[in-house]
């Protein structure tokens, strides 16, 4: 029996993950989840006990251990979020595996994330492993997972891989799955006690920004509550000590979190800077964006409101 690897580092990954399995169960499926993001060992712990998807689910709480689990799994196929990995690249290559990138966000339409991303040094030595100026484009892969594939064939038309649609819709396998997405969270049994408000949510990048912090502070009033919902790699939030009180750290899905907001009939207000997350929910709330301008981002908001069932 075939051996598959499933990478994850966020929840986000670990939803993305489940909706690239199959109905059969025709491989030997081994969860790898690292040590990226709060409550980590806890996330991994209740989906051990509580999902029959995997027959093995393994943890790495350091960047040697997760290296020693890709390759004690030999497992023939990978499923990663981001093929800008060095070694993953070396490891695919020397050994042949079969990789897929699955999409993580909208940084997998962006033409070239990766090139921005890195000095000129470090791109040249990608260049040598074959890892493209985009996230998906690396020689090694076999192909994508992708939410919006006619997006992505509009995009990259000279895109020779395979391009391949999840199971489900994004929405379709959130409804399915928020029950077992809201038991795998940590940190969430206030959520009960919040219905019928006004509620003002500042969702982070990797990046705390002062200039919304400086927003939260004159808006507060307005609202009946506040939060701020830390990006999941965030480990240090001393920035945020003025805002004690309204730091949701936990390892909620942020898609999960405002989708359980919305069904106890509050009224929600997103600040971001670019996220993803908002996306699905551009026409069933407030949402305002104070990042950068990016044009990829524009473009799949724009076709995810025409395009996609709501």
């Amino acid at each position: 029996m075939k051996r598959e690897l499933y990478i994850c580092t966020k929840p986000l990954q670990y939803f993305n993950l489940k909706n690239t399995v199959g109905e059969g169960r025709d491989s030997f499926r081994i969860l790898l989840v690292k040590d990226n993001f709060i409550d980590s060992y806890s996330f991994a712990q209740k989906i051990k006990k509580e999902e029959a998807l995997w027959d093995e689910v393994v943890y790495a709480d350091n960047t040697s251990d997760y290296y020693r689990e890709i390759i004690k799994a030999k497992a023939s196929t990978l499923y990663i979020d981001n093929d800008s990995s060095a070694f993953l690249a070396l490891y695919s290559i020397l050994l042949r595996k079969t990789v897929y990138v699955y999409e993580e966000g909208y940084g997998i339409y962006r033409k070239a994330v990766i090139k921005e991303s890195i000095d000129k040094k470090k791109f040249r030595l990608y260049c040598l492993l074959g890892i493209g100026e985009r996230i998906g484009n690396a020689a090694y892969l076999k192909g994508v997972f992708v939410y919006l594939p006619e997006l992505y064939k509009q995009l990259f038309p000279d895109y020779k891989k395979e391009i391949k649609p999840f199971r489900q819709t994004f929405m379709q396998a959130l409804q399915d799955n928020v029950s077992l997405l809201k038991s795998l969270s940590t940190g969430i049994e206030w959520l009960e006690d919040v219905k019928g408000e006004s509620i003002l949510l500042y969702l982070t990048t990797h990046h705390i920004s002062d200039e919304i912090l400086h927003f939260l502070h004159s808006e507060q009033t307005k609202y009946d509550r506040v939060y701020i919902k830390p990006h999941p790699h965030i480990k240090n939030i001393d920035k945020l000590d003025a805002f004690a009180g309204n730091i949701i750290r936990s390892n909620i899905m942020v898609e999960v979190l405002l989708l359980l907001l919305m069904e106890n009939k509050n009224e929600v207000t997103v600040i971001h800077e670019n996220s993803t997350a908002v996306l699905w929910f551009q026409d069933k709330m407030r949402i305002c964006n104070m990042g950068k301008p990016v044009e990829e981002y524009n473009i799949v908001a724009s076709y995810i409101r025409e395009h996609v069932p709501s």
